[in-house]
């Protein structure tokens, strides 16, 4: 336990813990529940996201080996069926050979060969001497017939057919000069043993994509006799690729070694005719980044399965090399982003988190629900005990009231105080006080108010209608105020400022006392409940105290109710009736002894309790001396200028002011502190002339205050504190010394301005004991003061 630590004596230890940790359980354990749903919900989906995408990782991978498979049988099927055809047209011999007298059979096998193979551009024949036969199909699809001869004389003939296979037209072409030992096509095959197949390239006629494959014709020797071959388009193979399904988004191309496009689902883009030439287009040019990219991994890597991160996004990449039945070197690529075939799991796992969600919500909901049933149990569990506790507290103090014979007389005045401490004690409240209405509804005044904090009671106090209308006109029509921040209320907010604020309460439970059909006072309590809030208990029992003393309550008429402020002294005429402001409560009775006596005594008792004597202390000691405070509140106000040059501000032109006042009353002593002015006199010759010529100072810094405050155009942001007492001064300082006093007087000088209202000079009852003869006060009320204990302060109005 640390040393400054507070404890509370009337709680128990071991009840706040069981408090404590019943609230943790409500709160816990419903929060431990959903915590463990969560987390059982997340790991579930979790592993079943998981699991279901390597699950599909295997079926893409197996959809993938399927559709590689797919597509190589594609390409087989489409070019066996060409390279049939060529071996049969290469096998074919006819009786005359390669002349004039062979050529109509080739010709009839090589137009068969073609209406069953639409793969199939062309068929041809070349022979060493130049001879040359071709079967082709027309642009319009029917199959024309060119022939070479070299016998006699070079001799070209084309034989147009319509779509019958009629001959419709001959013609002869004198100027072809093509020449077939001179193709690759040709030559390859003559060099082969078996067929050639040619590179990719773009046929001239229709500037489409094909390539060729050739077969020597050799004799029984081996001597060359000719070279059959064949034209395959590869228009179909990217339609084939364009018609194939790889998910939403996946594609298929072949690609040689050499980076050209030989088959594409985009039939536009294979050709590249940048710059006029037709050819077929390389991998970086068709403007796929991804394919590309794709392209470049597998030339790395070689055939194969992977799955490759590109632009953030993650892509199935297939690879696969296609030997046969070119034997070229042809690689089909599949690309094919993982979302197209995974992409299922993720928004089936987003599904299940959402309807997972649903049911998170509902058990929060439910927690929820538990945790507000348990906390509501707890709070009405508290609320009844603290209501038991209450109504026990209220039980006693309605037995000791009951005790109390004298409540209900008129004149009692310790039968009010046993009230208003019994009451405090019942309410746990800070301060409860009774005041009476007076007979014209102008004021009321407060016949006892109990301090629970100091244990001090104070009387007196009167609250014009003029600074508080609005909490006088509730009062007037019976109206019950309850404020948790009196200044937050318009009816009770003059009263914060100029009566709760300077003791420090906050909240204020108003309940009207009747007599009859009227009002006659009410019972106040001040910050009722723990932590200043008002009580549920505090408002039924402050009724049932007001029904009861009621009938204590005289009309505010009767004469020991209305006595006058003023007191004559011998000599002096007391002052006009309406100069004075009455009192609905019994004057003070006159002192042989002032008040200064009794504190001076008090300071002389505190010197000797410590063992310090006149010849010890080394400050001196002045026990009749009057202080006055002024004390200002908005620093930006005294700021403010004055005049229209703005050469002049508030606070210079009051000190200003106050030079000269100090100076005509001879007032010795005058000080500046931040917001504050001191000044001092009656360190010796006649405390009484003392006393006068300060209230004098005070009267006129009044004036010099509110004029220099409306030129300015604030409001009066001023106070002024008055007290005759003692205090303690010295020279301070080295060298150009300063006199400082400071002591009893000085601070309760300070404590008066600081709770005076705006614009007044509130004075203490020893400096009225001096001022009384010379000067016109108002009974302000009592107040408890620490060190000096319950004190009757005044308001300064005037001189007599």
């Amino acid at each position: 336990m640390r040393a400054d630590e507070i404890i509370d004596v009337d709680v128990d230890p071991k009840e706040v813990r069981r408090a404590r940790w019943r609230r943790l359980a409500r709160f816990g354990v419903p929060l431990a529940g959903v915590v463990l749903i969560v987390a059982a919900i997340i790991a579930v989906t979790l592993y079943s996201y998981r699991s279901n995408r390597n699950d599909a990782l295997a079926l893409s991978r197996n959809l993938v080996e399927i559709l590689d498979q797919r597509v190589q049988a594609e390409v087989e099927s489409y070019l066996d069926p060409a390279v049939w055809a060529v071996r049969t047209l290469a096998g074919m011999r006819p009786d005359g050979g390669l002349s004039a007298a062979g050529w109509p059979l080739l010709e009839r096998l090589a137009l068969q060969l073609l209406r069953d193979r639409p793969q199939l551009a062309s068929l041809y024949v070349g022979d060493p001497q130049g001879n040359f036969l071709m079967v082709q199909r027309s642009p319009e699809g029917a199959l024309d017939t060119k022939l070479i001869e070299q016998e006699a004389q070079r001799q070209v003939t084309w034989y147009r057919r319509d779509d019958a296979g009629q001959v419709v037209t001959v013609e002869e072409d004198p100027a072809d000069t093509f020449d077939p030992r001179t193709r690759p096509w040709y030559d390859g095959a003559s060099a082969a043993d078996g067929l050639f197949w040619t590179d990719v390239y773009v046929f001239f006629t229709s500037q489409e994509p094909g390539l060729t494959v050739s077969r020597a014709i050799r004799g029984e020797g081996g001597e060359l006799l000719g070279v059959a071959g064949g034209d395959i388009t590869l228009a179909a193979l990217s339609s084939f690729l364009a018609d194939l399904k790889l998910g939403a988004s996946g594609r298929a191309l072949i690609v040689d070694g050499a980076g050209r496009l030989v088959a594409f689902p985009d039939p536009a883009r294979i050709v590249d005719r940048s710059d006029g030439e037709y050819r077929p287009a390389q991998m970086a040019t068709i403007g796929d980044p991804v394919l590309t990219e794709a392209y470049d991994r597998i030339r790395v890597a070689g055939a194969g399965r992977s799955i490759v991160e590109i632009d953030d996004q993650r892509y199935i990449v297939a690879a696969a090399a296609l030997a046969e039945p070119t034997a070229q070197d042809w690689w089909l690529l599949l690309v094919v982003p993982e979302d197209d075939l995974v992409g299922f799991v993720a928004a089936n796992s987003r599904k299940t988190l959402l309807l997972s969600g649903g049911i998170v919500a509902l058990a929060i909901c439910l927690a929820g629900l538990l945790t507000y049933q348990g906390l509501a149990a707890d709070r009405n569990a508290r609320t009844l005990r603290r209501r038991e506790q209450a109504l026990a507290a209220q039980t006693a103090a309605f037995d000791e009231l009951a005790a109390t014979a004298s409540l209900f007389e008129a004149g009692d005045q310790d039968a009010l105080r046993r009230l208003t401490e019994t009451v405090a004690r019942a309410l746990a409240a800070r301060r409860v006080s009774l005041w009476q209405l007076d007979d014209r509804h102008d004021e009321i005044t407060c016949l006892d108010c109990y301090d629970q904090e100091s244990n001090g009671h104070t009387t007196g106090t009167d609250i014009r209608r003029a600074e508080c209308p609005e909490l006088l006109e509730a009062l007037e029509s019976g109206e019950e105020i309850a404020v948790a921040d009196a200044a937050e209320d318009a009816r009770t907010a003059g009263l914060a400022g100029s009566y709760l604020r300077a003791v420090g309460s906050r909240s204020l439970l108003s309940v009207p006392i009747q007599r009859g059909a009227g009002v006659v006072g009410c019972i106040w309590i001040e910050d009722a409940g723990a932590a200043g809030r008002q009580g549920v208990e505090a408002q039924p029992f402050a009724r049932t105290i007001a029904h009861l003393i009621g009938s204590r309550f005289a009309p505010a008429s009767e004469p020991e109710m209305a006595r006058p402020v003023v007191a004559a002294a011998a000599g002096v005429a007391p002052p006009d009736r309406a100069a004075a402001t009455r009192l609905t409560a019994p004057a003070p009775t006159l002192r042989t002894t002032s008040l200064s006596d009794e504190r001076h005594g008090a300071l002389l008792r505190a010197m000797r309790r410590r063992g310090l004597g006149d010849d010890r202390l080394l400050g001196t000691v002045y026990p009749h001396t009057t202080v006055l405070v002024l004390r200002f509140f908005d620093d930006l106000a005294l700021a403010a200028p004055t005049d229209a040059e703005q050469q002049v501000g508030v606070v210079g032109q009051i000190v200003a002011a106050l030079q000269e006042i100090t100076r005509r009353l001879e007032v010795r002593y005058v000080k500046i502190m931040t917001n504050e002015i001191i000044a001092a006199e009656g360190f010796d010759g006649d405390p009484h002339q003392a006393a006068v010529a300060l209230a004098e100072a005070a009267l006129a810094l009044q004036d010099e205050c509110a004029r220099g405050f409306a030129q300015a155009g604030g409001r009066l942001d001023y106070t002024i504190g008055l007290d005759t007492g003692t205090v303690i001064g010295c020279a301070v300082g080295f060298g150009q010394t300063a006199y400082n006093v400071w002591g009893d007087a000085v601070r309760v000088a300070a404590s008066l301005a600081a709770s005076a209202q705006p614009g007044t000079t509130q004075v203490s009852e020893a400096a009225y004991e001096q001022l009384r003869d010379r000067f016109v006060f108002r009974r302000r009320g009592g107040f408890y003061l620490e060190q000096v204990g319950e004190m009757t302060t005044y308001v300064l109005r005037g001189r007599l």
